[in-house]
């Protein structure tokens, strides 16, 4: 059996997430429906319940997406920690996560699939955080893939 875990706990900037929820969410059942994943756990950090509650008021099968709250720690964005948060199993090093029937995708990754899809196009852009200790004011930004850095 095949579980998905969707990654919202990389997002720095929830309130960007808002308003892709519709498109997020239906990215993931395609990815399921594609997969024959029968059911997704949504992972959340553990201070986003109001963007957490946006997503559950536009999921209507109840029993194929789920929530979970976790640690907001780095490296939460690392796989493993990530599965073993939520299913509580532990990853063998020397196996993939995906080896052993669990597959993280982040926001973006659905997104896509279900842009493209619906759109008939590929990705051009990457969304891109920036954010830490350093920037007084973290913020998301879509830029064409290949755009040199100093842009």
């Amino acid at each position: 059996m095949l579980f998905l875990a969707l990654n919202l706990t990389r997002a720095r900037v929830m309130s960007d997430l808002l308003p892709l929820k519709m498109p997020i969410v239906l990215g993931a059942k395609l990815v399921m429906l594609a997969l024959g994943i029968k059911k997704t756990v949504i992972a959340f950090g553990e201070r986003d319940t109001k963007v957490a509650s946006a997503f559950e008021k536009v999921i209507t099968h109840k029993n194929m997406l789920v929530s979970a709250f976790v640690d907001e720690k780095y490296p939460q964005g690392d796989d493993r920690l990530l599965i073993s948060s939520i299913y509580h199993v532990e990853i063998p090093f020397s196996r993939t996560p995906e080896e052993c029937g669990y597959l993280v995708m982040s926001a973006e990754t659905v997104f896509n699939v279900y842009h493209c899809l619906k759109n008939a196009c590929c990705v051009t852009k990457k969304a891109l955080t920036v954010a830490g200790d350093g920037i007084p004011s973290p913020l998301n930004l879509m830029a064409h893939i290949g755009t040199p850095f100093e842009d």
